[in-house]
């Protein structure tokens, strides 16, 4: 069994999530209170413990993403994620013109 945890958060964030997954399914998800630094560094250590060498890698990566939101946000939504740039995009249709004859 090889559960490969995931840790997903924002380095100013005090909660992170911690989801573990075995055969592509989540197996568990914890909630973790410190700094995204502080959470994958206590991980990486009590992972590397367990980690035997002969039966995998051991990749811990840094992958920045971003998120799209539908709008209307909430007030509190907003407020949570301002600080991280916002921006509005437009969508734009795009349309064929066909002249009539």
């Amino acid at each position: 069994m090889i559960l490969k945890p995931i840790i997903v958060g924002m380095a100013e964030e005090s909660e992170n999530v911690v989801i573990y997954v075995e055969n592509e399914n989540i197996a568990n998800k914890e909630i973790v209170k410190s700094s995204l630094i502080d959470t994958v560094k206590n991980y990486v250590k009590k992972l590397l413990d367990q980690w035997n060498p002969d039966e995998s890698d051991f990749i811990v990566l840094k992958v920045s993403q971003t998120v799209s939101l539908d709008l209307p946000l909430s007030k509190e939504l907003y407020r949570r994620v301002e600080k991280y740039g916002v921006k509005r995009s437009v969508i734009r249709l795009r349309l064929r013109y066909r002249p009539t004859k």
